[in-house]
Formats: structure tokens, sequence, C-alpha cells
């Protein structure tokens, strides 16, 4: 019984129970798969915090700014569905 690659459909050679022919294609796979998942709410929320602290994190290099919200918005700050917690 001949056996191929999960990923590349090239024969594999060695064990029975084989699945990859190489790490990269092992990788690629799992990597693939994981990108057709849908993404689960907390998954949306961190993402979109990330894009919040890179956008504020840009207007504000050099300490206290003051940006008009219009600005913000354009670069994809989202503030709905978000608390907004302050550390001292």
């Amino acid at each position: 019984m001949d056996c191929f690659c999960t990923y590349c459909n090239t024969k594999l050679e060695g064990r029975a129970d084989k699945k990859f022919c190489t790490p990269y294609c092992k990788s690629s796979y799992h990597y693939q798969k994981s990108r057709e998942k849908e993404q689960n709410l907390f998954q949306k929320i961190d993402g979109q915090l990330k894009t919040n602290r890179r956008v504020l994190k840009n207007f504000n290099k050099a300490g206290l700014a003051t940006v008009r919200k219009e600005r913000l918005l354009k670069k994809r700050l989202q503030k709905e569905g978000f608390e907004v917690v302050f550390c001292i």
C-alpha cells in the first residue's frame, strides 16, 4: 500500500503510519488548518485590542497627545464593545 503526504501528495518512505514527508509539510498543513477555523470571541477581541494599542502608540510617541476622533477611526481604532481601564 502506497502512502502519500497529507499536504503535498508526494510518496512517503519510511514508517507505515507516517503522514507527512517533511517537517515543513507538517507545519504548513497545521498552519493552514488553523487559518480555516473561525475565530472565537476571545481571538477577535484580542486582535482588536492589539490594533487599538498599536494605533494609540503611533499617535502618542512623545507623551500626552490630543488626537481627533476622526483620525483615530480612520486608523481602524474601535471603541464600541470595550471597557476602558486606566492603570495608575
